[in-house]
């Protein structure tokens, strides 16, 4: 039986113990075009228009029923923006204003606390980081506790999925969190892909 998302949250959140997170598999090596599932069922779809630059969440409420969790445009001559009905009142605001790129002394700070920062992200209760660790698996940490992540975003392998895992504690922020975790994911993949030539005079869109 299908259960509804707010179902599949909260009986995943009651069958918890707090050393163990919630993990969410994506349906496909790719954050492009997925469907992010708790094991309870489907959470999330993303739907992008990788030749426009433009990729969408969606947050699944019940079968055939879903809810626009944020919709980004990656632009190549003018800002990043994003539609985050839940956090912004505009329709449309730079996307620095929510994900910012750390840099300067903040990121020499945290370099030497042992953390590649990648990005800081405004949450609705708290300020968190995004860090990349030397296998490029990325992990969020809370602004305040740089030494114990709330989520990690897994890369595949030949045995498990591309799988997000979050904290329990974590669960107020889900949207934040995959939203975010899916523009870095992007981000990584795009500049992976700049080793090849070719991929530098081209437009960049959004990697598979």
């Amino acid at each position: 039986m299908y259960k509804t998302r707010t179902q599949s949250v909260n009986d995943s959140q009651s069958t918890l113990v707090d050393s163990v997170p919630l993990s969410l598999t994506f349906d496909r090596n790719s954050v492009n075009d997925a469907i992010v599932s708790s094991p309870l069922g489907p959470l999330y779809t993303i739907s992008t228009r990788t030749h426009l630059g433009i990729t969408e969440v969606y947050a699944c409420i019940a079968p055939g029923t879903r809810r626009l969790v944020a919709r980004y445009e990656i632009r190549l001559f003018l800002p990043d923006v994003i539609h985050f009905p839940g956090k912004f009142s505009e329709k449309n605001v730079r996307m620095k204003r929510w994900l910012k790129t750390v840099k300067g002394k903040e990121r020499a700070h945290l370099c030497n606390q042992g953390l590649t920062p990648v990005s800081s992200m405004e949450s609705s209760d708290s300020r968190c980081l995004w860090s990349t660790s030397e296998g490029g698996q990325l992990s969020l940490f809370l602004e305040d506790e740089p030494y114990a992540p709330i989520a990690t975003l897994q890369s595949a392998s030949s045995w498990s999925p591309l799988t997000l895992e979050v904290d329990h504690q974590a669960l107020t922020k889900l949207d934040e969190i995959i939203v975010s975790a899916v523009i870095l994911e992007q981000r990584r993949r795009f500049e992976a892909r700049l080793d090849n030539v070719s991929y530098k005079f081209t437009y960049p869109g959004l990697p598979s």
